[in-house]
């Protein structure tokens, strides 16, 4: 209980593992600090996968800890654990291989767009293998990461009506004509025969901040909705549209 040497503590650890004192070791080797000692003996000895995890996300963020916990998860099996912590050790090439075989894009997505959100060669690759995939909405999202916003629109449009938003944010962002024009056709119709919802092209030129289109539309659907006794929400939408 005297001793605070970090080195000597661990030597005192080490001599508990020898002697099978696990648990005592564990607490050693908590003074001294010794945070990957600590993850190799839950992963090792105590099969206690949860602390390890704990230990590593609040202490020891190290690519060699990530590594010892990728092992450990690939063997029991475990294919999401294992692509976080592959990622997380440097290992990506492994990680994306593992989520390629078992269909598991997914996970190695939301690592990535956790830790190296505007890496555009990774979201190249996933974007690339969703639209492979035929998942539309998820490949037009990374392509939008990647900059690529022609073909995140043409995605976009492709899973239809429940990416609109999506659609709308990203064209206000970037404000680029040709994906105005393009947007504009598929809510106006143009694509598809399918006119949309006059309150997303009112969205649309909200963003863009094309006041004069917004309140022309404003005004239509106001009095569309007035027609169907609905004048509270046409008032709502005037007055929005007056304050913007």
């Amino acid at each position: 209980p005297k001793i605070n040497s970090p080195t000597i503590l661990t030597n005192i650890a080490k001599a508990k593992e020898a002697e099978g004192q696990f648990k005592e070791a564990e607490s050693v080797y908590e003074k001294a600090n010794n945070y990957e000692a600590i993850i190799r003996l839950n992963l090792e000895v105590l099969d206690n996968f949860q602390k390890a995890k704990l230990t590593f996300k609040q202490k020891s963020q190290t690519p060699h800890c990530a590594k010892m916990i990728a092992e450990y998860c690939s063997k029991r099996g475990a294919k999401k654990d294992s692509i976080e912590f592959l990622v997380l050790a440097g290992q990506r090439d492994e990680a994306f291989q593992i989520a390629e075989k078992n269909e598991d894009m997914d996970e190695y997505a939301r690592v990535i767009l956790q830790i190296d959100e505007r890496n555009i060669d990774e979201n190249m690759k996933i974007a690339q293998y969703f639209e492979n995939k035929s998942q539309w909405g998820k490949a037009a999202r990374h392509y939008e990461k990647c900059e690529n916003y022609n073909k995140a629109l043409k995605y976009y449009i492709e899973e239809g009506e429940r990416s609109i938003s999506d659609m709308i944010e990203m064209v206000g962002r970037v404000k680029i004509d040709p994906l105005t024009h393009e947007l504009v056709d598929y809510l106006m119709g143009e694509k598809d025969g399918i006119p949309k919802e006059p309150q997303h092209t009112f969205k649309l030129y909200r963003a863009i901040g094309n006041t004069r289109q917004a309140i022309k539309i404003a005004i239509t659907i106001a009095n569309q909705e007035q027609e169907l006794g609905n004048y509270k929400y046409a008032h709502e939408i005037l007055y929005e549209t007056y304050k913007d």
